[in-house]
């Protein structure tokens, strides 16, 4: 997590992008996130789903959410992230399902967060999986 957060804030970096196109201190949150504010993590979360991330943006925006779950560790990640709105949910478990890419989540490691990325939505379990569709 240091070595992001010494990036350059310039050309297509996760920062520049955050601040150009959003308005938003990726930098500081992600400094706050990283010292255990939970406030911040959460904005991490929200920006997943909001911000406008693109190429590099987006991939480092994903290494940032699966390096901050490594060092939050697992109970303490899943807490924050299960406040979440289910939207926001999806989308960090969009990118933490990319981050870990193949085999998938490391056995056993972070059951809890993985229990939240991996459930099906609620409004799939409603409509019975199908999106709302009649069978």
């Amino acid at each position: 997590m240091t070595e992001i957060l010494t990036w350059p804030d310039e050309g297509g970096s996760v920062y520049y992008q955050a601040r150009r196109f959003d308005g938003f201190d990726y930098r500081s949150t992600l400094t706050k996130a990283s010292l255990g504010n939970t406030i911040a993590l959460s904005r991490l979360f929200e920006y997943t789903k909001n911000g406008s991330q693109m190429g590099e943006g987006a991939e480092t925006h994903i290494e940032v959410l699966g390096e901050l779950l490594k060092q939050w560790g697992d109970a303490d990640y899943a807490v924050v992230l299960h406040a979440q709105p289910a939207e926001v949910i999806t989308s960090v478990a969009g990118s933490l399902n990319e981050f870990w890419g193949y085999p998938g989540w490391p056995k056993g490691r972070f059951p809890e967060t993985e229990k939240l990325c991996n459930r099906t939505p609620p409004a799939e379990q409603a409509s019975g999986g199908n999106g709302g569709q009649s069978r």
